[in-house]
């Protein structure tokens, strides 16, 4: 059912069908073509519908593929919400374990002070003992010597002056050392972050007085904000290295260094010094000494000036003036008695706080102003 003419092949054998046959003959050609055409829309209509059966079946198929991709789709957006849940877990569990590790890290270092603490108490206790059997040496020489020349006599009571002249002669022999500052040193830095700037972080620095520095460990810090530090001690080789260490101060910080005698502040004028500090130093000195001191805090001190001094509160547990025989070399002083040398000179307790050091309250940290005028 083709036709080999190529413009139109079946319109031109349609044309003649619009017209009236002319004869039988033309009729029944007439007839076979229109037999011819039918049959090939016939052939063409088969044609469609195989085309379109086709088609529905790329169609069946293509609905098949977009259900799976759906499917497929769902899968994997159920599986992102999974990942992300996990990720979750996962940061979750990361936020925990960098927490972890903060803490531990502060274990640890808190572990190191502590070792170093004990260390340190290692090290005070070796220096103690050497101390005390060198002074129980002595002892028992001036009571053979004392026996011999003054046997049937009673006892007498020691003066507290003597009390005073020997605990600092005690005092000045036993820090006349370089080990123990060295000792000291590294544990400055915790003990300055959680106990002292606290504490001391709104005084007026402006004129500072630091009574015992040793060999500068606290001076270092309070250099940072400090105008003029005076740095009073009782051992010159002290004096000596805190000069060596310090010169003359910073562009901002002067320093002054006064030799005293371990009970008074000769060297300092009257109303001139706005905070007083003293820290691990006073925990050694008699409660007779600390008196002494107090009343000469508030003699230098300026209306309005403020203290802050670290001093035993052993004499709870004995009142006994042999403070090389205590644990640590503390004193027979108390936060009692601080108070009441403080209102006896005229100062006013701030705040005292009892701390453990190696034994439970056994020092004091004692704040103090004097009143303005």
């Amino acid at each position: 059912m083709s036709d080999d003419r190529d413009d139109k092949p079946w319109r031109a054998r349609i044309e003649p069908l619009e017209s009236e046959p002319r004869d039988l003959a033309a009729a029944l050609a007439e007839i076979d073509v229109l037999l011819e055409i039918r049959a090939h829309r016939e052939w063409v209509v088969e044609g469609l519908r195989a085309h379109v059966a086709n088609v529905e079946g790329l169609l069946g198929e293509a609905r098949e593929r977009v259900d799976g991709l759906e499917g497929h789709t769902a899968n994997l957006e159920d599986r992102l919400a999974q990942l992300e849940r996990h990720a979750a877990n996962l940061e979750g569990d990361r936020a925990g374990l960098e927490a972890d590790r903060t803490e531990l890290r502060a274990a640890l270092a808190e572990s190191e002070r502590h070792v170093e603490s004990l260390r340190l108490a290692l090290e005070e206790t070796r220096r103690h003992a050497a101390v005390v059997a060198k002074r129980l040496a002595q002892a028992e020489a001036q009571r053979a010597q004392g026996a011999a020349g003054a046997a049937g006599e009673p006892a007498r009571l020691v003066p507290d002056e003597d009390v005073i002249r020997r605990q600092i002669d005690e005092c000045r022999e036993a820090h006349d050392e370089v080990g123990y500052y060295g000792a000291a040193e590294p544990g400055i830095d915790g003990q300055w972050r959680d106990l002292i700037w606290p504490a001391i972080e709104r005084a007026d620095f402006r004129s500072v007085l630091e009574l015992a520095p040793g060999h500068g460990r606290n001076t270092a810090k309070l250099l940072e904000h400090a105008r003029e530090i005076h740095l009073v001690d009782v051992n010159k080789s002290c004096i000596k290295a805190c000069r060596k260490r310090f010169g003359d101060g910073t562009p901002s910080c002067r320093l002054h260094y006064h030799v005293n005698d371990g009970r008074s502040l000769a060297g300092i004028a009257d109303a001139s010094i706005t905070f007083v500090y003293s820290w691990d130093a006073m925990v050694h000195f008699d409660k007779r000494v600390v008196r002494e001191y107090v009343r000469e805090f508030a003699r230098v001190l300026a209306p309005g000036g403020t203290g802050f001094v670290h001093h035993s509160n052993f004499g709870t547990v004995s009142s006994s003036e042999r403070w090389l025989e205590n644990p640590s070399w503390r004193s027979n002083m108390t936060r009692e008695l601080f108070a009441d040398y403080c209102e006896e000179a005229g100062l006013e307790v701030v705040e005292q706080r009892l701390l453990d050091w190696f034994l439970e309250d056994l020092d004091c940290i004692s704040t103090f102003r004097k009143p303005a005028r």
